[in-house]
């Protein structure tokens, strides 16, 4: 069944197909799980170690580059563009990742190159790869039931997104998605 999403930054409507959401979540959730992260904030880094991912901060070429994952005879890398803000580099960190466990493991390619474009919409819409690896993101760094009970306890988006070491608009946009309200 494919789905509509809204994204609230520039308000088209995106449609999905590869992946519900809640696998998405389920995915997220057990990565989380699976190495202990029920802290926040989520430390990417101990997944990266423990899969044997290689990490680096890059400068890329082209300026709009915000991250990659690619695979190379049989080793992982991912590259996080260098002089981005803390919060931004988790979030393409957890993007890269998506790109990992939901498509670099199943074998749906061997590089993924994300322009700063991709985290919000590529024309009209945004691919279905990098919309799942955002979901992913959003799913790994600030899973559904914590943010549920930050909604339910009327905390302000602001603290929410200090408390995920997130940006305020990624936790607005994952708050909106999970159709909650602050």
């Amino acid at each position: 069944m494919a789905r509509i999403y809204l994204y609230p930054n520039r308000g088209r409507r995106v449609m999905r197909t590869l992946y519900a959401d809640e696998k998405i979540e389920s995915v997220a959730d057990s990565v989380r799980e699976r190495y202990g992260l029920n802290f926040f904030p989520v430390v990417p880094e101990v997944i990266a170690d423990a899969e044997r991912i290689n990490v680096f901060s890059a400068r890329f070429r082209n300026p709009d580059i915000a991250g990659l994952i690619t695979k190379r005879d049989g080793e992982v890398f991912i590259y996080i563009r260098d002089g981005d803000p803390a919060v931004r580099k988790r979030f393409t960190f957890a993007h890269e990742l998506g790109h990992y466990y939901l498509h670099l493991q199943k074998g749906k390619g061997t590089n993924f190159i994300d322009a700063e474009h991709m985290f919000r919409m590529a024309g009209s819409q945004l691919d279905e790869v990098e919309a799942e690896a955002n979901i992913f993101a959003a799913a790994l760094l600030m899973p559904e039931r914590e943010v549920r009970e930050l909604c339910d306890a009327h905390v302000p988006l602001r603290e929410m997104a200090e408390y995920f070491m997130v940006s305020n608009a990624a936790m607005y946009n994952r708050v909106r998605n999970l159709g909650l309200r602050v």
